[in-house]
């Protein structure tokens, strides 16, 4: 293969490691709150 082939599959790859990662960096986001909230409680029972 050609030198440019495989930057083009490379970049490919590349986007489909983002479109895979967005997703879960918004769930991160919504999920904070949560996370931190039941963090404290069980930090503070014992």
């Amino acid at each position: 293969p050609s030198q440019a082939g495989i930057h083009v599959v490379v970049k490919i790859g590349d986007i489909g490691n983002a479109l895979m990662a967005i997703p879960n960096l918004v769930a991160l986001l919504f999920l904070a709150g949560a996370v931190g909230r039941i963090t404290k409680e069980a930090l503070t029972r014992r």
